[in-house]
């Protein structure tokens, strides 16, 4: 028969072994980047998700920068985009627009991002290529302003 202090050491030995064991595997998940939570799709993106999931990571996919006047404000107030990629700007409001880059009146920090006038309803496509970060504002009304940043 076994000693009760040899009971015990094992006993002992095995308690660490599995707090060993659990500590390690929470260090591990918790260091995980599976472990965070990742978003929720939306569900108009669910709605319109194609059935292949390859589908959904084509280039295709991706939608085209939009900045839009509503007769106010520029939406959204800042926007990132990649050297060489196209940013519609969409006139939605019941006034003309005319989104030029700053410096008022002049427009010269990047003038590729110099759209003119817009007409309600109108849209005009730009392409940014000159790297860097843009204010841009209504050449009609200096106060409504957006910033674009070209990576």
């Amino acid at each position: 028969m076994a000693r009760p202090t040899t009971i015990a050491a094992v006993a002992v030995a095995v308690a660490v072994l599995i707090l060993a064991i659990l500590v390690f595997a929470l260090t591990r998940t918790a260091h995980s980047p599976a472990s965070s939570p990742s978003p929720s799709p939306s569900p108009a993106t669910t709605a319109s998700s194609p059935a292949s999931p390859l589908a959904s990571a084509s280039p295709a996919a991706k939608t085209q920068p939009t900045i839009a006047y509503d007769g106010n404000m520029f939406i959204p107030n800042q926007t990132t985009v990649k050297a060489g990629e196209t940013i519609t700007f969409i006139n939605k409001s019941s006034k003309v627009v005319d989104p030029n880059s700053d410096n008022h009146p002049a427009h010269t920090d990047n003038s590729e991002l110099n759209v003119g006038k817009l007409e309600p309803g109108q849209s005009k496509t730009v392409t940014a290529t000159k790297k860097g970060s843009f204010g841009l504002h209504n050449h009609l009304n200096p106060a409504q302003t957006t910033r674009v940043t070209v990576q």
